[in-house]
């Protein structure tokens, strides 16, 4: 029997702290589909076409595209791939509203960032160091043109069964996994990764979420579908979901008791939080993810209602 999936390693270039990513090839009955597309470069462009030929395809055959989530290295390759081959584009609904934002606002972007953080304290010349390392980023933000709402328990047919749409949120507001219900297997996106910890932060395109309490969810319900092996986009395959799933949740449950405890000894700003919880200030896209990180235990400490706030002039201090 030919497999039905084959694993795709795509560079990331310079534009990642990670080397690559693994998108998956689902064969159909007349062609294939891509469970995500990679980012928008050329040497992934032109990897993956001269893969898909060396597997028997050309890229015409491409039946669809599956986006876990927006993630530029996860969405970037879908716009070129749709604009030459017209391959419908599915992902969920929450997802596709925020690559609609960033076709709107990608040039303007990093104001938004700056106005968002304003509103915590963050110093100008913090901010300004974020701004010009988040500038590069900017021309990649821009999705597909048109995009299909992917919907929980949607089913796609490949050659040997199906794989279902299973929502995971938490990474990003809409992140989706599949299932091939047939071996209990995910292709899970960057839901769980074997050594990195997803990223889960709030930013200023996904202010309205709470993506820790999203995260948490989705660990649960991933482990109670007992999956066997989880194929992740980045790093190895995860061969003991539950353990792993269980380690995760127990990292994150400790540094919840931990902010929480920071917090009971008296008052702090999103920068002390980020710097004693989190570590301090490194690079400055590194702080940037560090400081959407601590604004998303913040945004659950406070809906567990464990936590209060208070405004100043100079932003925001957090209290238990």
């Amino acid at each position: 029997m030919v497999q039905m999936w084959t694993p795709v390693k795509l560079p990331l270039g310079n534009q990642s702290y990670l080397q690559d990513i693994t998108v998956y090839l689902l064969r159909t009955e007349t062609g294939v589909m891509l469970i995500d597309s990679g980012l928008n470069l050329p040497s992934s462009y032109e990897t993956l076409t001269n893969l898909l030929v060396q597997e028997g395809y050309l890229p015409e055959q491409i039946e669809a595209l599956l986006l876990t989530h927006y993630h530029l290295d996860h969405s970037g390759l879908a716009l070129p791939l749709q604009e030459k081959f017209s391959i419908p584009v599915h992902i969920h609904k929450n997802d596709r509203e925020v690559l609609e934002f960033f076709k709107k606002h990608a040039g303007s972007y990093t104001d938004y960032v700056e106005k968002f953080f304003n509103t915590f304290g963050i110093p100008e010349q913090t901010l300004m160091r974020i701004k010009r390392e988040l500038e590069p980023f900017k021309k990649l933000l821009v999705g597909p043109s048109e995009m299909q709402v992917l919907k929980e328990g949607q089913k796609f047919e490949t050659v040997s069964g199906n794989i279902e749409a299973v929502f995971t949120p938490g990474h990003t507001p809409g992140h989706v996994s599949f299932m091939y219900t047939k071996d209990r297997i995910l292709f899970g996106g960057d839901f769980l990764l074997a050594k990195e910890l997803p990223h889960v932060g709030l930013f200023p395109h996904t202010q309205q979420y709470n993506p820790l309490k999203d995260y948490i969810n989705s660990l649960q319900k991933v482990r109670d579908l007992q999956i066997d092996v989880i194929l992740p986009s980045h790093g190895a395959v995860i061969r003991e979901p539950q353990r792993r799933i269980a380690d995760v949740y127990g990292f994150i449950q400790n540094k919840i008791a931990d902010i929480y405890r920071l917090l009971k000894k008296g008052p702090l700003t999103v920068m002390q939080i980020c710097d004693r919880g989190f570590g301090p200030e490194r690079d400055a896209l590194s702080y940037f993810f560090l400081l959407t990180l601590s604004l998303a235990y913040i945004r659950y400490l406070k809906e567990e209602k464990m936590i209060t706030s208070r405004r100043k002039k100079t932003g925001i201090l957090f209290m238990a």
